[in-house]
């Protein structure tokens, strides 16, 4: 298999009760392919060597629109989201 190159944000990082580690990436609309060759090595098991690297200076709050996440709370509020009405 070749190299799977993209550019993520970190979303989530997380312990398990086993003391295992999860972390959740998002990645751009645009790396469906990455995410296709993500998805194969789940599928057949397949070990990855991960190495990361900044992108720049690039920090979250420079971040393009599409690419930044909303929790519901973030966003405009709406009837009964967190009032219990």
């Amino acid at each position: 298999m070749t190299d799977i190159t993209f550019v993520a944000e970190v979303a989530k990082v997380q312990t398990l009760a086993d003391g295992g580690i999860r972390l959740t990436l998002d990645l751009g609309e645009s790396d469906t392919m990455q995410m296709a060759q993500l998805a194969m090595c789940q599928q057949f098991g397949v070990l990855l060597s991960v190495i990361c690297k900044t992108e720049g200076k690039q920090n979250y709050a420079t971040l393009p629109e599409g690419r930044k996440r909303k929790s519901e709370w973030a966003t405009e509020e709406k009837a009964g989201a967190h009032t219990g009405a």
